[in-house]
């Protein structure tokens, strides 16, 4: 496992703030009034009016990759009605008599994750967030750690599978048909099976197992560079018959 924390902001963090600066939303102090959460789909007890006080980068190198794990932090202030009560639900503008002076702050962190030396390196400005990513917005939560740990995990898939690419490429053509094949008895990590994917079977490689299911890198014959994954049970792999 190779982590490398960074003393000074990265290219892609660099990369990220411009993005930010330049993008019509998520800026800080920016404001919004809703009843649901940041990022998250869970109702909040009463209308609440959001407002950006931070937005964070915590950066690190990661097996290939720059994984970054960005940090919404925002006030929370109940929205009063014209009389002063706060509301459970919805109020238009002309319904909005202020603000509570009761804060609150919550923050969330999602991970995000661009392959070192790749092809979105090329990208000097980011149109999205997530724009050229290999980990788009994953491990939502309040918790840093907890969301790094989910970004590294899906890394740990993604390098895993990059480490097969060479043989991936080489099988990637390969054809066969449903009545040449049957369900493996047991696989190990390494074996070559077929899976469904794209309209037809197609042969990758068993790069890893995760509980009771294999996941299965691959690539298509037109497009070898862009590495692919199935996580599948036993039931869903194939080997050629007889084999």
């Amino acid at each position: 496992m190779t982590t490398t924390i960074q003393s000074t902001d990265s290219f892609y963090v660099e990369r990220l703030k411009n993005m930010f600066s330049q993008s019509g939303f998520d800026k800080v102090g920016d404001t919004h009034n809703s009843y649901w959460g940041n990022r998250q789909r869970t109702r909040l007890p009463l209308f609440t009016q959001h407002t950006i006080a931070d937005i964070t980068f915590d950066e690190q190198e990661y097996r290939g990759f720059q994984l970054i794990v960005v940090g919404w932090h925002y006030e929370l202030r109940p929205v009063l009605d014209l009389i002063g009560n706060t509301s459970k639900d919805y109020l238009r503008d002309d319904e909005i008599g202020g603000y509570s002076k009761d804060v609150e702050f919550s923050t969330t962190y999602l991970a995000y994750a661009w392959e070192i030396g790749g092809q979105s390196d090329s990208l000097t400005e980011l149109n999205w967030l997530a724009q050229g990513s290999a980990v788009s917005g994953i491990g939502s939560s309040n918790l840093i750690t907890k969301t790094a740990k989910v970004g590294m995990k899906k890394i740990d898939i993604l390098a895993d599978v990059k480490s097969a690419q060479t043989e991936i490429n080489q099988i990637n053509g390969e054809r066969v048909y449903g009545s040449d094949v049957e369900t493996p008895y047991n696989v190990l990590v390494g074996d070559q099976v077929f899976i469904q994917a794209f309209g037809r079977l197609r042969k990758g490689v068993i790069v890893k197992t995760t509980g009771s299911k294999f996941i299965v890198g691959y690539s298509t014959p037109s497009n070898p560079k862009e590495l692919k994954y199935k996580t599948l049970p036993l039931s869903h792999l194939c080997v050629k018959r007889g084999v």
